[in-house]
């Protein structure tokens, strides 16, 4: 039985957790319903769940190495296995109905505003929970390992370039500041798994 409580406590949720093999994940759940071009990280969709997998240079295959929970972003239902029975999120579940949940649990949270539309709560576990203009997006856990070495900046950009922007991100399952990551990553020339963002495109 897979609980939200768990998960933001630990990473595991249901019979997934980080450091599975992928014939693990697969065995777990099936064959995904999609999954990224790129190979490292990989990622595989199953409906609302996102699952990144990683191969270390020089390691033994790819590991699970980020977990994502997209609530009100019309991917599709959560596989039965993993979906939360202590939680039922919507895309109109709120920052306020999260922090009620997490406050129920004694679970700690700090807000970080991302933009005027995107913010978090970012959990001490690796949790980050983001919303997207004032509504629930995804549930997104990496371990700290993964998340820790992150930097953060801003840039100003014209408002219609901001809207292309807000378009190319609800169509890539991803917040904006998502999105530009892993542009600047691939710029870059960057492994942008190691900072925790992994998502299919």
């Amino acid at each position: 039985m897979a609980t939200l409580e768990r998960f933001l406590r630990t990473g595991e949720l249901g019979p997934l957790r980080p450091g599975l093999g992928q014939d693990e994940v697969v065995a777990a759940l099936g064959p995904p319903d999609d999954e990224s071009v790129g190979r490292n990280p990989l990622v595989l969709k199953y409906g609302g769940l996102q699952l990144s997998l990683h191969q270390p240079n020089g390691g033994a295959g790819r590991r699970l190495v980020l977990i994502g929970l997209y609530i009100g972003t019309g991917q599709g239902p959560i596989p039965e296995t993993v979906r939360p029975t202590d939680f039922a999120g919507t895309a109109e579940t709120t920052e306020a109905d999260v922090r009620a949940f997490l406050a129920r649990f004694g679970l700690p949270a700090e807000a970080v505003a991302v933009d005027e539309d995107t913010s978090h709560l970012v959990l001490p576990t690796g949790v980050r929970i983001v919303f997207d203009g004032g509504t629930l997006h995804s549930i997104q856990y990496a371990p700290r390992a993964a998340a820790a070495a992150r930097k953060q900046i801003a840039v100003s950009v014209p408002a219609d370039t901001w809207d292309r922007l807000r378009e190319l991100a609800r169509a890539a399952n991803q917040s904006v500041p998502e999105l530009c990551a892993g542009w600047i990553a691939q710029r870059a020339g960057v492994n942008e798994h190691a900072n925790g963002v992994g998502h299919a495109g």
